[in-house]
């Protein structure tokens, strides 16, 4: 989990006087590193589930991966969605502009 809980999203600091296209590379880079941080978090896992299979309280062990992987999964997925929602009122943004100058 280190990485997700210490990181913050630049994107979603952004008001919607920021420019759209350097909002939707900064999105496309968060989106990105969210991506690879879930697939570190599998792949964390499937170690630490293997290691589990070791040890002679392997339920106990199993509880505590799963218990660390749930979490970091759900750190990331609020990442995602504070990143869908500036995403949204950005594009709100963009469309109230569209209307006002018709």
């Amino acid at each position: 989990m280190g990485m997700a809980s210490a990181q913050s999203l630049p994107a979603t600091s952004s008001t919607g006087a920021a420019e759209p296209v350097s909002a939707g590379v900064s999105d496309r880079v968060e989106r990105a590193r969210i991506t690879a941080e879930r697939e570190w978090v599998e792949t964390r896992f499937t170690s630490e589930e293997a290691v589990c299979y070791n040890k002679f309280a392997t339920h106990d062990c199993l509880n505590q991966a799963r218990a660390q992987r749930r979490q970091a999964l759900a750190d990331l997925r609020r990442q995602e969605i504070t990143l869908n929602d500036a995403q949204r009122k950005r594009r709100g943004v963009e469309q109230m502009k569209k209307l006002e100058s018709r």
